[in-house]
């Protein structure tokens, strides 16, 4: 028996506006271009939903294109009268407004059946979202994406669980599955919890596996490494990473380069040398061929950047002692995060890389350019304080601690304590 399905309603009366009009989302976005402030269809779309914010400029120009304060314009529709025409505008005198509610009503109607009976959905706009949430994830506060990534999932689900789904649009489906959670699995670790981060993580895993993409599984098996790795378990973090290696290869993600690199931090922690060269020589050969696949495609957090993986062979050098390579890498690596512009730049890897350049000076005696260089780390607000960079800052405190380092050693460490007392996880609590 065919399953029941039902049309969702309009999340806001923004959302109900701009369906009774017959607007697309670039109709709707040049409204309000012309009411005083340009949008993109994806942004306005978000903000209809309830997914994303609106500046004062923006909010003036959509309160001015929809002809009401933007505190009714975002509450949930109730079912009540809406105009049928933008204001200033009114239906064609050829047809009467009788028969533009029997159009709305014969358009409504079809929605339900395609919903219904549809078997092939078109995913784009929510890969569209997808992909700027990963962009946006490694460069916001986490309470700035957390909700829109969860929306983003839940409409996933929603898509998914309709059960008539093609088999093509499934695997799509799967796919966007699979990076949603993994992004909120991201998002537990960033918020110090590792038990959540790897349930949901596994859950990811999972979706990978339906959608048949390797480069998706194999940045899952990725993440677990880097959760295991600041959860305190290398042997664990190895074996995940080379799990990523082993499903990656063949292909042209960068999740390559990241696991070989995974691998280095992990063996530094094990404090064994040899294992920490031999995955860094594998990094670099995998860089050679790591030009991306569709993941990469999107951006952000479900690509690893050149840039990142500087971090990595610094702080892996750093923790076995090679001070020189550990310097040199972290300062390529602060060099290649100094631009907070840049497509690749992320608050928590800067923020890592500069704790990775910090020990290695530590390690030279040149504690008064560690402490300058921590000082933007220092300045991040408690909202960005994840767990990953309260964990990155441990080894200078170690390295800082195990020296004599005089008064401007136990400035550093007065600082790394002050800083370590708030986390983000802390906040609002």
């Amino acid at each position: 028996m065919r399953k029941e399905v039902t049309m969702s309603e309009p999340r806001t009366v923004l959302d109900e506006l701009i369906t009774k009009w017959h607007l697309t989302r670039d109709a709707a976005a040049k409204l309000v271009d012309e009411a005083g402030c340009p949008v993109t269809g994806r942004h306005l779309a978000g903000i209809a939903r309830g997914q994303r914010h609106a500046g004062a400029q923006l909010t003036a120009a959509i309160e001015r294109a929809f002809g009401r304060p933007i505190t009714e314009l975002l509450v949930p529709y109730t079912g009540q009268w809406l105009p049928s025409n933008p204001p200033g505008q009114t239906a064609s005198s050829a047809i009467s407004t009788d028969t533009e509610e029997a159009f709305a009503l014969a358009a409504q109607r079809a929605y339900q059946y395609k919903l219904a009976y549809q078997t092939r959905i078109d995913t784009s706009a929510l890969a569209d979202d997808v992909r700027y949430l990963a962009q946006a994830y490694p460069q916001q506060p986490l309470a700035e994406v957390i909700s829109p990534l969860v929306a983003a999932q839940q409409a996933v689900y929603e898509q998914l669980e309709q059960g008539t789904v093609h088999t093509q649009s499934a695997r799509e489906l799967h796919f966007l599955a699979g990076i949603t959670t993994g992004m909120i699995a991201r998002a537990a670790h960033d918020s110090g919890d590792p038990s959540r981060a790897v349930e949901l993580a596994r859950s990811a895993a999972m979706a990978g596996e339906l959608a048949g993409h390797r480069g998706l599984q194999a940045w899952i098996s990725g993440l677990l490494s880097l959760v295991t790795y600041w959860a305190g378990r290398p042997q664990e973090s190895i074996r995940h990473a080379q799990r990523a290696a082993h499903l990656a290869s063949g292909t042209a993600s960068t999740v390559t380069v990241w696991a070989a690199v995974s691998q280095a931090r992990a063996w530094a922690k094990l404090r064994n040398p040899g294992g920490v060269e031999s995955a860094l020589s594998s990094a670099n050969a995998a860089e050679e061929h790591a030009t991306g696949d569709d993941l990469d495609a999107f951006g952000g957090l479900l690509t690893f950047s050149r840039a990142r993986a500087l971090y990595y062979t610094a702080e892996a050098s750093a923790t076995v002692g090679l001070t020189d390579a550990a310097a040199r890498y972290g300062n390529e690596a602060v060099e290649a995060y100094r631009d907070p512009t840049s497509d690749y730049w992320a608050f928590g890897d800067s923020a890592g890389a500069s704790a990775a350049l910090a020990t290695a000076y530590i390690q030279q005696g040149e504690v008064e350019g560690a402490n300058a260089l921590l000082v933007p780390v220092f300045d991040l607000p408690p909202v960005q304080r994840t767990n990953g960079i309260i964990k990155c800052i441990q080894p200078v405190y170690e390295a800082v601690s195990s020296s004599d380092t005089g008064e401007a050693g136990r400035e550093l460490s007065e600082r790394i304590e002050a800083f370590s007392r708030v986390p983000m996880r802390a906040v609002g609590h």
